[in-house]
């Protein structure tokens, strides 16, 4: 497998100034790199001005892309620069505003930032669904938990039960594991 070096730029960060600013200072020009990682605040200073500059200041697709070339120093493959446009055009206008732009940054720092990565979270229900007899004669039209209430006015989401209700007014009370504890009906007609 060849490496012609775009590979290695793309993937590695040089510093070739100082870290304040990340201008065009080294002869390397980055190729697809993420906009959040190449972004400093003066760079944001510079493309702010630039967005002030243009017409109702909005950036058509080239010149959003040459201003990443002249001011980030980073070049796009024309299939990975129409996907980082459509990312960031939300309004579907063809033209890219400064506040597009920001939110696009905002959601890169976000997902970068390992506090914000979470585990992914178990399933809930775990396995099939179970076909059980509710008792009811009619469709039920209501299923509601209600939790316990401690003489303190406190509810624990693990104690409670469920209640079914349907139509014809039947009303029924199960514990947690399904199991049927009451049946009325109501009597409001």
């Amino acid at each position: 497998m060849a490496n012609d070096g775009s590979d290695v730029k793309s993937l590695m960060t040089i510093y070739s100034k100082s870290e304040g600013s990340t201008a065009p200072a080294s002869r390397f020009r980055w190729r697809n790199a993420p906009l959040h990682e190449r972004c400093s605040m003066s760079d944001m200073v510079k493309i702010k001005n630039a967005f002030e500059e243009a017409y109702r200041n909005k950036l058509l697709p080239m010149e959003f892309r040459d201003i990443l070339r002249t001011l980030l120093n980073v070049e796009y493959d024309d299939d990975d620069y129409k996907i980082l446009f459509m990312k960031i055009n939300t309004n579907r206008n063809g033209e890219i505003g400064w506040d597009e732009l920001v939110s696009h940054l905002l959601l890169g720092y976000f997902g970068a930032d390992e506090e914000n990565q979470r585990a992914s979270m178990q399933a809930p229900i775990m396995g099939l669904p179970t076909v059980m007899r509710s008792q009811h004669r009619h469709p039920i039209s209501k299923i509601c938990f209600c939790p316990d209430v401690s003489k303190n006015r406190t509810t624990d989401p693990m104690q409670g039960m469920y209640i079914t209700a349907s139509r014809d007014g039947m009303i029924n009370w199960w514990s947690l594991d399904m199991v049927l504890l009451r049946t009325a009906f109501s009597s409001s007609r």
